[in-house]
């Protein structure tokens, strides 16, 4: 073999030894799982602004659709349990629960819902609304006790509690004490405690609590409309 010879022969082992290594690069990487150049899968969670829309509806005064945005992002929200680690199911039940609440346990709602998901928001038997007005009180009362000494917290949780009989007692009892130190949260919790000193008598408590609803409220016949239910 001459010279020549040599060389081509010394080439052609050397590009076989290349193919070679680049083929078994190429073997690694994948069995790696394309450890090179990983693939991130971007995922987004529509409820996070759902829920802050919602929450914005309900300052809005558009109670009711709010509550239909977080039953339709969240059907099974019965079965959820509020928790320090999902900070984004708690303000959901926490809309919810008011919305009920505000609307004396039924959601007029069932254009918004679909049958398969309305369960008892409706309310429509006796039965569905003391149901929806118990879970709004535990889940209010709930978030009251989360945030301790939170005069919006423990406005809301009042006004659920006004709902039901066997609880409005304490309903006045938070609502008197916040009104003394002018901590009352809201219009409607302005409204409610007039409702709660009307039925105790006390015409001038009344009167006081629907003159600082109405100073709080963006349409006046909200404070009457509560007062009198």
């Amino acid at each position: 073999m001459n010279r020549t010879h040599k060389l081509i022969a010394k080439s052609l082992i050397l590009a076989a030894a290349a193919v070679g290594v680049a083929g078994t690069t190429s073997s690694q990487a994948q069995a790696c799982g394309g450890a090179w150049v990983p693939i991130v899968e971007e995922q987004i969670d529509w409820r996070v602004p759902g829920v802050a829309r919602a929450e914005k509806q309900m300052d809005q005064g558009k109670s009711v659709d709010a509550a239909a945005s977080v039953v339709r992002m969240m059907p099974h929200i019965k079965s959820l349990k509020m928790s320090e680690k999902k900070p984004l199911v708690n303000r959901a039940m926490r809309v919810l629960a008011l919305s009920v609440a505000r609307n004396d346990g039924r959601l007029d709602a069932a254009k918004q819902l679909p049958a398969s998901i309305q369960d008892t928001w409706i309310g429509k038997t006796k039965e569905d609304r003391q149901a929806n007005l118990a879970w709004a009180s535990d889940v209010l009362r709930k978030t009251a006790e989360r945030k301790q000494d939170d005069p919006q917290a423990q406005t809301e949780l009042a006004e659920a509690l006004a709902r039901v009989d066997s609880t409005q007692k304490e309903a006045f009892q938070i609502l008197d004490k916040l009104a003394q130190k002018d901590l009352i949260a809201s219009p409607e919790g302005y409204a409610t405690l007039a409702q709660l000193k009307s039925e105790r008598g006390d015409q001038a408590g009344t009167k006081l609590a629907l003159q600082r609803c109405e100073a709080m409220a963006k349409d006046k016949a909200l404070c009457s409309s509560i007062a009198r239910s």
